[in-house]
């Protein structure tokens, strides 16, 4: 499957939608995106995983890269719009602890903060 990520500068946040499989593939442009946003100054992020079918271990591990190099840079990344299977996964993984997890893009703004958790 292709893979893309749409980006979605809003005025709380960017959101950031992966399309496809997030999966070894992926996870180098998923890197480069989170990068990217930050070098371009913006430290609050979404991940909505609503076109995201597929996540491997890579993939998770992106994603916890992700979080920690966003606090790093004194922002904040939630993640929102889960299948029930993703749901599963993260409880699994115990990454349901890890990250904030809401069932909208609308919510997930309105929660990501400035900061560290």
């Amino acid at each position: 499957m292709n893979f893309g990520i749409d980006v979605d500068r809003r005025a709380d946040a960017v959101v950031i939608t992966p399309l496809g499989d997030l999966d070894l593939a992926a996870t180098p442009a998923f890197r480069q995106t989170i990068i990217k946003v930050l070098a371009d100054g913006d430290a609050r992020m979404v991940v909505r995983l609503s076109s995201v079918d597929f996540c491997d271990s890579a993939g998770l591990g992106a994603l916890v890269g992700a979080l920690k190099r966003v606090r790093a840079h004194g922002g904040d990344l939630v993640v929102c719009s889960l299948s029930d299977s993703l749901a599963d996964l993260f409880a699994l993984c115990s990454l349901d602890r890890v990250f904030t997890l809401h069932s909208s893009p609308e919510a997930a703004i309105a929660a990501v903060k400035v900061g560290p958790a």
